[in-house]
């Protein structure tokens, strides 16, 4: 039996090219690539390394936590959720029996930022979607038409053989048009986990010298490595801190922190900030509060709402609605994301914005308590009115002239 067999079991390939040892599409498949540094960066390493598995988690977690809802355009221009639509059960849910929608998300984006792509299959009853189910990425194979640009996939099935799938039958995630955020990154993860690496093993055993030992007079070679084993073993490793006692006119000198200790700090921020620049998310909001002030967390957040994750927003809304709506349906139908609750944590912007978006009639009382999950409080909270120029709902202005009079 061969290693392939092993692997993927009697399933024959879809398609068979020859790749060299060193292949990055080899590596690739045994989970990683190749890096300047020597160490091979896959996503198990790169989730090791702290700045890389928190941008990880983080792109992954805003993902499955922001709802996406399917809509419907009324033919007055309004819009209202689909709440009856079984694709709207998919996504906002459980994507399949065992899978809640949130979770199939959140695994979906890590292996999309891992390796530029996911893949789900669309269980269809008479046309109609019924589940979403996460596939292999390693059994998933994607051609495409040469006239008319359309794509096709093939998928290894575990009893052996493969299966054919039309591109409305598979949810394709590709928020950056196929490229690992993972590998375009893996020389900066190598060099953080590098520097680290250096760090532990240097910390590790006391290896690196806090102080210098002085012993009058000359040792020989037995002599000195006696005394050494013996501080070593005493104030070396966890004895770090201990008290020493020093006899025969020896001398303790501490050393300070050096030139190189200080490069080695500013090299390690530096591999930290070029990690956080390849998945797109600001440091502050990896916890490295360094240049962090009271205002612009705030403002980094919104920048990484807008160019980082709207993209990938959007990608999704358009993958959601190629593969579970109809191209008749798409007319009407749409999917969208929630971004309300971005604002949520600052209850007085929100608060201000509401109160100016009632004042210009954008949005009316009820409308706004929809938002914050209320429910309305009756027929006046459907108005569009100016509650600085507009009688309440008690009564009018004239009403409450005849009552004067």
């Amino acid at each position: 039996m061969s290693i392939w067999t092993k692997i993927f079991g009697n399933s024959q390939p879809v398609e068979a090219k020859d790749i060299g040892l060193a292949s990055p599409e080899l590596l690739t498949l045994f989970g990683g690539l190749p890096t300047s540094s020597g160490i091979v960066i896959g996503e198990a390493s790169a989730a090791r390394e702290p700045t890389a598995g928190s941008a990880i988690r983080l792109l992954a977690g805003v993902l499955a936590t922001t709802k996406v809802h399917l809509y419907q355009r009324g033919e007055d221009g309004e819009r209202a959720r689909a709440d009856s639509h079984p694709a709207e059960k998919l996504v906002a849910n459980f994507s399949n029996s065992w899978t809640p929608a949130p979770d199939l998300r959140r695994a979906m984006m890590c292996e999309a930022v891992n390796h530029g792509v996911a893949y789900a299959l669309v269980s269809k009853v008479r046309g109609s979607p019924r589940e979403l189910i996460q596939l292999p990425r390693s059994a998933v194979t994607r051609t495409t038409d040469d006239a008319t640009g359309e794509p096709s996939f093939s998928v290894s099935l575990k009893g052996g053989g493969t299966r054919r799938y039309a591109f409305s039958d598979i949810l394709e995630i590709r928020p950056w048009g196929g490229r690992s955020l993972t590998g375009d990154g893996a020389d900066a993860i190598a060099r953080a986990l590098t520097l680290a690496d250096h760090a532990a093993k240097l910390f590790r055993n006391g290896a690196k010298p806090s102080g210098i030992l002085k012993i009058p007079g000359r040792l020989n070679e037995l002599a000195a490595k006696r005394i050494s084993d013996a501080w070593t073993s005493s104030f070396g490793g966890e004895n770090s801190g201990r008290t020493a006692v020093i006899e025969e006119g020896g001398s303790f000198e501490q050393i300070t922190m050096s030139a190189v200790d200080a490069e080695y700090s500013a090299s390690m921020t530096a591999a930290q900030e070029d990690v956080a620049r390849c998945y797109g998310v600001p440091l502050t909001l990896l916890n490295h509060l360094e240049h962090a002030t009271w205002k612009n967390p705030e403002q980094l957040a919104l920048q990484f709402l807008q160019y980082s994750m709207l993209p990938v927003f959007e990608s999704w809304q358009g993958a959601l609605a190629r593969c579970l709506l109809t191209p008749e349906e798409r007319e009407n139908y749409f999917f969208e994301f929630d971004l309300n609750g971005f604002a949520k944590a600052d209850l007085a912007t929100r608060a201000a914005a509401y109160s100016t978006l009632i004042t210009a009639r954008v949005l009316n009382p009820n409308e706004v308590r929809a938002k914050e999950n209320m429910p309305g409080y009756g027929p006046a909270g459907d108005e569009y009115a100016n509650p600085a120029i507009s009688p309440g709902p008690a009564g009018s202005a004239s009403e409450a002239a005849d009552d004067g009079e």
